[in-house]
């Protein structure tokens, strides 16, 4: 082990004279003041500021900068992770498979020859991003970036990734609560993580819902400002779901007869408050979106009586219809969300048909509220989501 010393503005260099020999050195070239160097075992420190070190059974570099602007320069075979720290600094690799990580400022990295991998996302527009730069460039580069217009250009890399998110927002439903086997996965947001991730390409998933969020709570208290943040960020984001407004019809409170009295039920006016602000946060990010949000699924469904058609005009109204010009004891929350979604051009995931026809084989039978689905209606969700209804407008 070499170590320079603490707040030196560094230029490291690694070399290899000769088949036994690693040296390492941290002389004084232009901004870079370079330090004297500490060995531990197996080094030896010639004059202040080179180390020699035996290079048997030595696989691997790994070299991690301090706090100032610092340069390190591997020159050798052996395979090395070059670290850079929060300045602007310059990291280059050898003739192996190396990776560079960037942590903050504008960095220069140079990869050279072997298939490198260049790990530049760290929220900074970094100066040069270059996965060869030597005599044999490699074929598997890999940069992983920020968003554009950030990290731009980008040279030699046969791959770049950059950062592509899926958001989730909602209540208990978006967490796969309360019965699916394995919620993040199982749940209907984890299944169309998977599916994003194959077909959007999302290697990301922000799951910002809370379980018994409200229209109002997730306007105000947070999970709003989250997701927007998460879209917000250098990033591409590849897809938005949203349901919300269960607790209003089904945890009781005014909403409920009410839906279109927005003294009484501030539901309309959350939705659309909560919807145009996602939708503006996504025509600002780069790329295409998917986003959607969700009507609701009667959990009463199949069960008869009062209580089902009772659930059933809080969700449709009392014409038990979704209408796009459904106005008065008419609307109910699907109406609310369908009318809302429908002025902004959101498509609406609708599961209220498929749990009617199903019953209660969708339901969890173990949920104490009994509102929540099991395993089988989160994969039925999950499905409407890939066809979701053309929304009002």
């Amino acid at each position: 082990m070499v170590t320079a010393a603490v707040g030196a503005k560094d230029n490291v260099a690694v070399a290899r004279p000769s088949a036994s020999n690693l040296r390492v050195t941290d002389l004084p070239v232009g901004p870079y003041k370079g330090s004297g160097v500490h060995t531990g075992a197996g080094c030896t420190r010639t004059g202040d500021d080179t180390a020699n070190c035996n290079a048997s059974g030595i696989t691997l570099i790994r070299v991690s900068t301090g706090d100032q602007i610092d340069r390190v320069a591997n020159t050798t075979a052996v395979q090395s992770s070059l670290n850079g720290g929060p300045a602007n600094d310059t990291l280059q690799g050898g003739s192996n498979n190396d990776t560079l990580t960037g942590a903050g400022g504008a960095d220069a990295m140079k990869g050279m020859n072997g298939s490198d991998q260049l790990l530049a996302r760290d929220n900074t527009d970094d100066r040069n991003i270059n996965c060869d730069g030597g005599t044999h460039p490699g074929t598997a580069d890999k940069a992983v970036l920020d968003s554009p217009p950030q990290d731009s250009p980008v040279s030699g890399c046969e791959k770049q990734a950059r950062p592509s998110p899926y958001v989730a927002l909602g209540d208990s439903l978006s967490n796969g609560y309360v019965s699916a086997s394995s919620p993040s996965t199982r749940g209907f947001v984890g299944r169309l993580y998977e599916e994003y991730q194959a077909l959007l390409h999302a290697d990301q998933l922000f799951d910002e819902a809370q379980n018994g969020a409200s229209t109002t709570s997730l306007r105000n208290n947070g999970q709003l400002a989250a997701a927007l943040a998460d879209i917000n960020a250098p990033s591409d984001t590849k897809a938005v779901t949203i349901e919300i407004g269960g607790a209003e019809a089904f945890l009781g409170g005014p909403c409920p007869g009410h839906w279109d009295e927005p003294g009484v039920c501030p539901v309309r006016a959350n939705l659309a408050y909560i919807f145009g602000k996602l939708k503006t946060a996504l025509a600002g990010d780069p790329g295409t979106e998917r986003f959607t949000t969700m009507a609701y699924y009667n959990p009463n469904s199949g069960l008869g009586g009062t209580q089902e058609a009772s659930v059933d005009t809080s969700l449709l109204g009392s014409n038990h219809q979704i209408g796009c010009s459904n106005s008065g004891q008419n609307v109910g929350l699907n109406d609310l969300i369908f009318q809302e979604a429908g002025k902004l051009g959101i498509p609406v995931t609708n599961p209220y048909p498929a749990f009617k026809q199903h019953g209660q084989a969708y339901m969890s039978q173990t949920d104490s509220l009994h509102i929540h689905p099991n395993d089988t209606g989160y994969a039925a969700i999950a499905q409407l989501f890939r066809n979701p209804s053309r929304p009002c407008g």
